[in-house]
């Protein structure tokens, strides 16, 4: 498999620098090469989309947020889209945007391996976009793994 391009997008700096050592170090645990680029707004990452596999965007960033990128993310070039948030009540409404896996900024420590491994499956098997789409009483919800 090719180095993967991973982009981090939060609005904050220092969460960003140490998620970012957390990240490499379940990398390399799984031997995985992987090109790690830094964003502070949703707009920046979106202006490069193109250039990345998979996204860790935080929901919470003043502006233009994770979930308004997600959005845009799934309309122009659809890559996995792992959310981060210290606001465990955004799971339900995140999966309109149809995540991979989300993150709760106080559990990193127990989630990150997790979805570092899914994402490694997914890259590895070749399936892309499996879509499971059901109703609830708020209209059509679609996920995908």
């Amino acid at each position: 498999m090719e180095r993967l391009r991973i982009a981090l997008c939060d609005d904050n700096m220092f969460f960003l620098e140490s998620f970012k050592s957390k990240l490499e170090a379940e990398l390399s645990a799984l031997q995985t090469e992987a090109l790690i680029t830094i964003f502070h707004s949703g707009r920046l990452f979106l202006d490069q989309l193109s250039e990345y596999d998979a996204a860790f965007l935080d929901i919470d960033m003043p502006g233009f947020d994770g979930l308004r990128v997600a959005e845009s993310v799934n309309r122009i070039n659809p890559i996995p889209i792992i959310f981060l948030t210290a606001f465990e009540e955004l799971v339900y409404y995140s999966i309109r945007f149809r995540p991979f896996r989300f993150i709760r900024k106080t559990h990193i420590k127990e989630e990150l391996g997790e979805a570092v491994r899914a994402l490694m499956v997914y890259f590895q098997s070749g399936e892309r976009n499996e879509v499971v789409r059901f109703r609830t009483n708020h209209g059509e919800m679609e996920c995908f793994s």
